[in-house]
């Protein structure tokens, strides 16, 4: 076993899993303990030639899980993530050229927490048939299904449901346990389209039918697998370009969208991705923040300004770290770079652009109003501060 504190590199990975498929490892009791990530949960801390097995054991579960793992899905897989995802969405709307489309989404209630470990759980036989090495299959089941310390009353207790957060073998166990659902709803029809991201579950298809079909199997199926569904998440919507549809759908259930939220984005009916509200206030928050700091930093008041008196040093200042705030953060960055005018509704950004520009004027003057800045040339003037006015319409008001 190496004799150190870090992570251990492949080579060492490589030199420790052959011991693991003649020898099995005993493993110390994981030490439970509650952490806040934005949500209670419940993390382990392992011992650290433990933390080497759990390692190199994670690193032969990636190698076998990935190919195994269903093209739908699009977690943890080099090459696929949340874009890629969402432009398989939105190229299939784009495919679509009638209304209405059904969505389907489903989230699974505490997933990896719930995963069942006892002897008779689904997961042993994906772990078998991934791991015809019972030296290794018996190593996998003490990582997976370990002893718990535990940190507040410092009793122990042998875990029977969940697989233990913050291991890197969780990651590949959330890809794996969901195949048979998986491989069962990518199967339905060549026409529909089934995505997972974790335990995030998207369903599209053109008939009602196929839709009542998925949501009644897909509880069934879960359920056998010792899931359940998260009631708060579940969404079944019709998708028109409208947002309205006919009284069938109404009554079986489904909630008439012109969009819905996927994957932190907001996908429209016409297969372009729009910004989410939580977005949206994210980043008006963000230029309230910055028009507020650069009228402080030149020693002005905000609110009392008249906008053809504001100086110039000033209007490049906050115009100029408006369009900076923009550029990078929102449209340029390789993170945000989906969201371009390929897939992006220009009209979204049209929009985002005036509610920006009406919270700057809010700081500035008190007002919103923008038939000022048509009086005043300020079309021109915010082009020489930066800032392109996209959007403001020279015969009326916005």
């Amino acid at each position: 076993m190496p004799q150190k504190k870090s992570p251990l590199s492949q080579d060492e990975v490589n030199e420790l899993l052959p011991l693991l498929k003649t020898n099995f490892h005993s493993f110390s009791p994981f030490t439970e303990y509650e952490a806040d990530l934005g949500k209670k949960r419940f993390l382990y801390r392992t011992e650290l030639k433990d933390a080497w097995v759990i390692q190199a054991l994670a690193s032969e579960l990636r190698l076998r899980a990935t190919p195994a793992t269903s093209r739908s899905v699009y977690s943890y897989i080099k090459g696929r993530g949340p874009h890629s995802a969402l432009r398989r969405v939105t190229k299939k709307l784009r495919e679509i050229t009638r209304s209405p489309v059904y969505v389907i989404r489903r989230d699974i209630q505490n997933y990896t927490d719930s995963i069942p470990t006892h002897d008779a759980s689904p997961l042993w036989q994906q772990i078998t048939s991934l791991f015809p090495e019972e030296t290794l299959q018996k190593n996998l089941r003490g990582a997976l299904r370990p002893t718990l310390s535990i940190s507040k009353n410092h009793g122990t207790r042998m875990n029977r449901v969940g697989i233990p957060m913050g291991l890197p073998l969780t990651p590949w166990i959330a890809n794996l346990y969901l195949y048979p659902i998986d491989e069962w709803a990518s199967s339905l029809s060549k026409d529909d389209l089934y995505l997972r991201y974790g335990d995030d579950i998207l369903y599209l298809t053109r008939t009602r039918e196929r839709a009542n079909d998925f949501r009644n199997e897909f509880d069934i199926r879960l359920a056998k697998l010792g899931l359940n569904s998260k009631i708060e998440k579940e969404a079944n919507l019709v998708l028109t370009s409208n947002g309205i549809t006919d009284k069938r759908d109404r009554d079986e259930g489904y909630t008439p969208r012109s969009s819905f939220e996927y994957l932190g984005r907001r996908v429209l009916s016409s297969g372009h991705i729009g910004i989410t509200g939580e977005k949206r206030s994210k980043l008006l928050r963000e230029v309230r923040y910055r028009v507020r700091t650069v009228v402080d930093t030149h020693g002005q008041k905000p609110g009392k300004l008249k906008l053809h008196e504001i100086p110039d040093p000033l209007g490049r200042a906050i115009f100029g770290t408006l369009q900076d705030l923009w550029s990078t953060k929102w449209r340029g960055s390789p993170r945000h770079a989906l969201l371009s005018h390929e897939i992006s509704h220009p009209g979204e950004w049209r929009s985002l652009r005036i509610d920006m520009l009406r919270e700057a004027l809010k700081i500035l003057t008190g007002s919103t109003h923008f038939y000022a800045l048509r009086k005043h040339g300020w079309t021109k003037i915010l082009k020489n501060w930066g800032w392109e006015p996209i959007g403001l319409s020279k015969k009326k008001n916005v």
